[in-house]
C-alpha cells in the first residue's frame, strides 16, 4: 500500500497484508520496521508545526482585529518558536519522505520545501508587524472593514506597516497555490502506478 503524506499530516496506513502464509524476511521485516518508523517520526514532526500553528490562530493569527497588549506580547514570543520548528522541519523532512517504503519523488520533497519558505516569510514579516502593533497600542484601531489605521503614526511606519501586510498577502497566496499544484501532483500519483524508487 502506498503511504500517502499530505502537508499537515501523515497517512496512518500500515503495509498491506497480501494473505500469503510464508513468513517475511528478515530485510522485508526491517523495512516494515523502518517505514514505520519514518511514518511516526513524520507524524511526530509535522504534529509539532501544526500544534505551534494552532496556538499561533487561537492567540489571534497575524490579524490586528481583536488584539490586545497581552494577545500581541503572546503571538510576538511565539513566532520565532514556530520558525525554529520551520527550520526544524527543513531539516528533517527530506530524508524522512525519501526513506518511506515508496519515497517520495524529490520534485515533491522540493515544493514542501516551497511550501516552508512561505511559512517562513509569513512568520518573519508577522513578527515584525505585530512588533510594530504592540510598540504603538492604543494608536490604532480596526475599522468594520477590517483595515488598520493608525492616528498620528510616521508615515514611514504606516509605510512599513503596509510592505510588511504585502509581505504577508504575497506569501499567503503563493502557498495557496502550491498547496494546490501538490495537491495535483499526489492526486495524480494515487491514479497513476508509481515510478519506481531509487
Amino acid at each position: 500500500m502506498s503511504t500517502q503524506t499530505t502537508l499537515c499530516g501523515c497517512s496512518e496506513s500500515k503495509p498491506s497484508d497480501t494473505g500469503s502464509s510464508e513468513q517475511p524476511s528478515e530485510s522485508s521485516r526491517a523495512r516494515d520496521e523502518q517505514s514505520v518508523s519514518a511514518e511516526e517520526l513524520i507524524a511526530q514532526e509535522v504534529a509539532r508545526f501544526r500544534s505551534l500553528s494552532g496556538q499561533l490562530i487561537e492567540l489571534g493569527g497575524l490579524d490586528a482585529a481583536g488584539a490586545t497588549p497581552e494577545s500581541l506580547r503572546a503571538r510576538i514570543e511565539l513566532i520565532p518558536t514556530i520558525i525554529e520548528e520551520i527550520d526544524r522541519l527543513d531539516r528533517a523532512l527530506p530524508a524522512l519522505l525519501r526513506s518511506l517504503p515508496d519515497p517520495m519523488p524529490p520534485e515533491d520533497i522540493e515544493l514542501i520545501g516551497r511550501i516552508r519558505n512561505t511559512d517562513r516569510a509569513m512568520m518573519a514579516a508577522g513578527f515584525e508587524l505585530l512588533s510594530v502593533y504592540e510598540e504603538h497600542i492604543g494608536e490604532w484601531a480596526v475599522t468594520t472593514e477590517g483595515v488598520v489605521e493608525f492616528d498620528g503614526l510616521p508615515e514611514e511606519d504606516i509605510r512599513r506597516v503596509n510592505t510588511l501586510l504585502g509581505v504577508i498577502s504575497r506569501a499567503a497566496m503563493e502557498q495557496g497555490a502550491l498547496q494546490q499544484e501538490y495537491l495535483s501532483r499526489r492526486s495524480g500519483d494515487a491514479a497513476e502506478p508509481e515510478p519506481p524508487g531509487p
